[in-house]
């Protein structure tokens, strides 16, 4: 039974004519991307922005619900002005760019852009 997996693809690969595998690292087979499909980035770079961005409005949802109060109980909620400030700027501010939303909140309020950045 060992033997009859090798002869199977051993008779398949004949019957069809399927080259054999090449096991050749140095060669480097993968697939096309065009040039203008990201805006002239790698598809790397444009997905770290991507990720960038993902995480920048995590932070901004993680420090959100650390300053509404959210799992404390009845202490409630801590910095009010600050989330009152972060809220209306995400409403007004839609994050796009993690980096340049992160500048133009620092411009405003250092203390707030320096928590998001620290989470």
């Amino acid at each position: 039974y060992k033997n009859s997996k090798v002869f199977f693809t051993f008779k398949f690969s004949r019957v069809f004519d399927i080259p054999p595998r090449r096991n050749n690292s140095h060669t480097t087979a993968g697939m096309y991307v065009p040039n203008d499909s990201f805006g002239g980035k790698s598809p790397e770079r444009a997905a770290a922005g991507q990720l960038r961005n993902l995480f920048t409005f995590i932070a901004v949802r993680i420090v959100l619900a650390q300053m509404e109060g959210s799992g404390r109980g009845d202490l409630g909620s801590y910095g009010g002005n600050d989330y009152v400030q972060l809220r209306e700027f995400v409403l007004e501010r839609p994050i796009k760019d993690g980096d340049e939303w992160c500048q133009q909140l620092l411009a405003i309020n250092k203390s707030l852009a320096m928590r998001i950045l620290e989470v």
